[in-house]
């Protein structure tokens, strides 16, 4: 057990072993997990019943959308760049290495919802553990993913800095495109059925 936080191999190995549909019940909770710690930041203007149902209704569906787009383009990326990897392997990589980076979020928001104060210094303390987390994390990712795609550093930086541009681009055009249908398309056929349903 202990191999897994030694080894970057190890945790590459359990989420590769391990089936497509253990990798999307990872996703789910992965996603739980963030959406919930997200939500954390509005306790004071909802309950926490609310949080914990805004983390379980939307979280496994954003996690999915998130690490499902991710690891098609970073499929697409490592073909052009001759990696022989295959969009499952991808995919499961992706779902189990979202896990401890939720988790680290969430971890730092219970500790900044422990602080009685929150000064400079006990929110520079408070972040370093989930630092630590996010750091190994992110140092195992890359680890496995260039071992999966047979990329040398080089290379696999290469494709890392392509992927996180294409993925950034991808949606930040997606939501520039929504912000525009509900501004300019949906939103006027929206206040008049909410219009319609206030005077009904």
């Amino acid at each position: 057990m202990t191999a897994i936080f030694v080894q970057p191999e190890a945790f590459g190995n359990l989420a590769l072993e391990r089936s497509s549909v253990i990798a999307i019940g990872v996703n789910a909770v992965s996603g739980t997990v963030l959406m919930t710690a997200m939500a954390m930041s509005l306790l004071p203007l909802l309950t926490p019943a609310l949080v914990m149902a805004l983390g379980f209704l939307f979280g496994p569906l954003v996690a999915f959308f998130v690490t499902s787009l991710y690891a098609r383009i970073e499929w697409r990326v490592g073909r052009r760049l001759g990696g022989p990897a295959d969009l499952d392997d991808l995919y499961r990589l992706c779902s189990w290495f979202f896990l401890p980076i939720s988790l680290a979020v969430l971890f730092h928001n219970l500790i900044l919802q422990a602080l009685p104060s929150r000064g400079l210094a006990s929110s520079i303390a408070a972040a370093l553990p989930s630092l630590i987390i996010v750091s190994w994390t992110l140092r195992t990712y890359t680890a496995n993913l260039f071992r999966v795609q047979q990329f040398s550093r080089t290379r696999g930086c290469v494709g890392l800095v392509l992927v996180m541009t294409l993925f950034l681009v991808v949606v930040a055009g997606g939501l520039a495109s929504l912000l525009l249908l509900l501004r300019y398309g949906a939103g006027p056929y929206l206040q008049s059925a909410l219009m319609m349903g206030g005077v009904g």
